[in-house]
């Protein structure tokens, strides 16, 4: 701690023998002997709290990574999925022929033809499926 020599020990007793006086200088290294135990055994103490406080840390890191690797695997499921149903509608729509703005405009007035006899019903307390057909049925036409 020090790296006191010997002769430097006796040096230091002889002027504490001098300062101190022969008398009191049992209780004076008795005294200086329970400090330092005192201040090794808080010493002890605070080490143990940091090791404990960083194992902490370090447990509370690791538990984030865990997360943060689960949270990016399921982005990258998430995003699989995505690319997989983009994929799946692009070979549907360039099997068919695009809707025509006529063709998205008549299915639109259906839609909301249908939400409003839904409406209607509902506030005469009646049936929807009595009165409405479905729109798959209402959006075809006989060939003519």
């Amino acid at each position: 701690m020090f790296n006191f020599g010997f002769t430097e020990l006796i040096v230091l007793g002889a002027i504490a023998l001098l300062v101190i006086g022969p008398q009191q200088l049992p209780q004076v290294a008795k005294s200086l002997a329970k400090l330092l135990k005192e201040f090794r055994n808080i010493s002890a103490d605070i080490t143990s709290s940091l090791a404990d406080a960083k194992h902490s840390v370090r447990s509370q890191v690791d538990d984030v990574k865990k997360e943060v690797q689960e949270a990016a695997d399921f982005e990258k499921r998430l995003l699989d999925l995505i690319n997989e149903k983009a994929k799946a509608a692009e070979g549907t729509v360039s099997q068919g022929t695009p809707p025509t703005p006529e063709q998205i405009q008549h299915q639109e007035t259906q839609e909301t033809q249908h939400a409003q006899a839904h409406s209607v019903n509902d506030e005469n307390g009646e049936s929807n499926d009595e009165i409405s057909e479905p729109p798959q049925a209402a959006e075809r036409k006989p060939d003519e």
